[in-house]
């Protein structure tokens, strides 16, 4: 089973950690429309910089490195 995929902190400020090795993050808007994209390190966490978004709630999918997909919210601040 895979692990649960953790965002922290909600809500964010200008950034936010994953608590996986992820390949792929991508950030999109309520209404579908993709805002941010980026490609993961390989680290365990890693961090994200959000601080040039609106505040807003946003959907975050985010895939690991075993092509496990995972749909996340967070409240930009």
């Amino acid at each position: 089973k895979p692990t649960a995929i953790t965002l922290y902190p909600n809500p964010v400020s200008d950034y936010f950690t994953l608590n996986t090795s992820v390949s792929k993050v991508a950030i999109y808007s309520l209404t579908g429309q993709l805002v941010k994209s980026f490609t993961g390190s390989g680290k365990m966490t890693s961090e994200f910089s959000v601080s040039e978004l609106n505040a807003g709630l946003y959907i975050v999918k985010v895939t690991n490195e075993n092509n496990n997909t995972q749909v996340l919210k967070f409240l930009k601040k």
